[in-house]
């Protein structure tokens, strides 16, 4: 990791459209998070003749950031704030956003039908490609769209309703293994039409994610060679089959400190927000919380099953208080319960803390936006994703923005192998592959340029590629 690792802050001038260098910059920071879309940039320069830069520097100028000149972002100003200290000089903050920040605030139109006769923005043979681009096109024409790793599922025609899960068999204590991932593709049949037109008020990018969710993929943007923007849509990628770019080490042992690259670190891990259970309801079922039909169950992984609770063939069995809560609220027709995602489960048994809730605590969701059951299972995994994701917090800050020899820079979405004996239990040091929700790359007069990085369990998401 480098200390000399520069920043560069590059705008379009007017009327001239030179580009140009933001001079006597003193502090920034630069955020990207996988979950959310759009990247953001907040620059702060001090000593500069305010009334001249006002003149070249537009709200909704393009902004060019690099980083030891490689692009990073093209983002558009959001902001400009003007203030002066008396016996100090003239101190402007810049904000602004990427190309996504911008779809943010578009709304669709409600009203282009796919012909004269209905309302609706595509047809059911139209493929998620199809819809991708159409959306995007109609933000900002000729948008680019890529779909990550090459991925098949974007080729799925609408009526089939997406991929709910791309699960890798794994078994116990064997994250790494290298076996083949199976495909589910879920039909939504006659009940798919309330995606295939946008709701009332549905921006750009909220109508865009809601397809997305379909297929288990966030939106982000990315650049090519020339500096345009492309959209990239694809699912959360922890690299099963390959050894992690990036390594952390924390710790005091003598062998390992050179390694130790640490500024300040933070470990925690929490069941608060953990449910043991979300019990998910189609709303066209019969009122109440008793027997119901229509039910989708997710067992959380982590407060929901308890590894001393096994049958002889080691599979992990319901927490016993959970199980009465079910039998209650169910019978044994008319719901169905999702599978146990393994790969967590292996992950959860390398941590070095212990998970004892012996208490039942059941999330009950009637769904107003699910139409059928497939469609409920793909919510109902995505809300026990959301609260898993609070189990576990881990944040690094590190000197200068790139690793190791070939200088990568911390990006999200990316592996990282973590060693760390000193905010670990004494004897059993954290020493397991976390993956990378977050990056903050920021700069400040007096601590030069650094990097936190916000790491999570990985496999949290079922519909991730290798």
């Amino acid at each position: 990791m480098s200390s000399n690792d520069k920043m560069v802050f590059s705008y379009r001038s007017y009327p001239d459209d030179n580009q140009r260098d933001l001079e006597n910059v003193v502090s920034y920071n630069f955020e990207s998070d996988f979950y959310t879309n759009a990247d953001a940039f907040t620059v702060v320069v001090e000593d500069v003749d305010a009334s001249q830069l006002l003149l070249k520097l537009g709200l909704g100028s393009k902004m060019i950031i690099t980083l030891n000149n490689h692009p990073q972002m093209v983002g558009y100003v959001d902001d400009i704030g003007v203030s002066k200290k008396r016996g100090s000089g003239t101190k402007v903050v810049i904000t602004g956003r990427d190309l996504l920040g911008q779809a943010a605030q578009g709304h669709v139109l409600p009203n282009m039908g796919t012909n004269d006769a209905t309302n609706f923005h595509f047809s059911e043979s139209d493929t998620f490609e199809t819809a991708f681009k159409r959306i995007f096109n109609n933000f900002q024409p000729k948008t680019q769209i890529q779909f990550s790793k090459n991925d098949d599922r974007f080729s799925l025609q609408l009526k089939t309703g997406g991929l709910v899960g791309v699960r890798k068999k794994l078994q116990r204590g064997s994250v790494e293994n290298k076996e083949k991932y199976s495909k589910q593709t879920r039909s939504f049949s006659d009940t798919l039409k309330h995606i295939l037109q946008p709701n009332p008020g549905d921006t750009f990018l909220v109508y865009a994610n809601k397809l997305a969710k379909c297929l288990g993929c966030n939106i982000k943007t990315t650049l090519d060679q020339n500096l345009n923007e492309i959209i990239n849509i694809g699912p959360p990628c922890y690299d099963r089959t390959i050894a992690s770019a990036y390594n952390v080490f924390h710790t005091n042992d003598p062998k390992l400190s050179k390694q130790n690259t640490i500024i300040d670190a933070k470990l925690k891990f929490s069941i608060k927000d953990q449910y043991t259970a979300v019990i998910g309801q189609l709303t066209g079922g019969i009122a109440g919380y008793k027997k119901v039909s229509n039910k989708v169950i997710g067992i959380n992984e982590i407060t929901g099953l308890i590894g001393a609770y096994e049958d002889q063939n080691g599979n992990r069995k319901i927490l016993p208080n959970l199980d009465i809560v079910l039998k209650e609220l169910t019978t044994n027709k008319g719901y169905s319960t999702l599978e146990n995602n393994e790969g967590l489960l292996a992950v959860l048994d390398n941590l070095p803390v212990t998970i004892d809730a012996a208490y039942s605590r059941p999330l009950w969701h009637e769904s107003y936006s699910a139409h059928e059951s497939q469609e409920l299972s793909m919510e109902v995994r995505e809300m026990l994703e959301m609260q898993q994701s609070k189990f576990f917090d881990c944040e690094y800050l590190l000197k200068g923005h790139t690793y190791g020899d070939n200088n990568l820079v911390w990006v999200p979405n990316q592996m990282c192998k973590v060693y760390d004996s000193i905010l670990s239990p004494a004897g059993n040091p954290l020493n397991t592959n976390l993956w990378i929700e977050k990056v903050n790359l920021t700069r400040t007069r007096e601590d030069g340029p650094m990097t936190n990085i916000k790491l999570n369990l990985p496999y949290l998401s079922i519909a991730d590629v290798s």
